[in-house]
């Protein structure tokens, strides 16, 4: 997950949600803060990946599902309230479904590639996947239009 927003977030306050379950991320390794630019790996099983990849130095964290499907599915982070912060879907046409490869999101698509682990994207995510905090009081709700009849 990369933050490609203006401001620190603390990635502990978010949910990774899959096979409609909210799944808690906690800080492993690197803290919890992600700053502007940097990206963490949120993995199934953190002694394993540090066992696959034992130069890894960057954020990881820990969730708590079962395994990802390799035929795809939907995935999302949500903030504390459950809204959804970013979503995408995979499948398994794109690739990597077993095969030692990795999905990476580049722009609004997906690619097959070797894996990075810890590396952000090489092309910033869409606009939706921007992890800010939420401001500290709410938006006001935009007032409707006045709508006009004539006959």
């Amino acid at each position: 997950v990369t933050n490609v927003g203006s401001n620190s977030v603390d990635i502990s306050s978010v949910v990774f949600f899959e096979a409609n379950t909210s799944h808690k991320i906690k800080a492993f390794e690197g803290g919890s803060m992600l700053s502007p630019g940097s990206a963490a790996v949120i993995a199934l099983d953190t002694a394993k990946f540090k066992e696959d990849n034992p130069s890894f130095s960057g954020m990881l964290v820990d969730s708590s599902w079962s395994s990802l499907s390799n035929d795809g599915e939907e995935l999302e982070i949500r903030d504390g309230e459950g809204t959804p912060l970013d979503r995408v879907s995979y499948t398994k046409v794109l690739g990597a479904a077993g095969n030692g490869q990795s999905l990476e999101r580049s722009g609004g698509s997906f690619r097959e590639a070797t894996p990075t682990p810890g590396s952000a994207p090489l092309s910033l995510p869409s606009p939706l996947a921007q992890i800010e905090p939420p401001p500290s009081e709410p938006s006001p709700l935009p007032q409707p239009e006045p709508v006009v009849v004539s006959a």
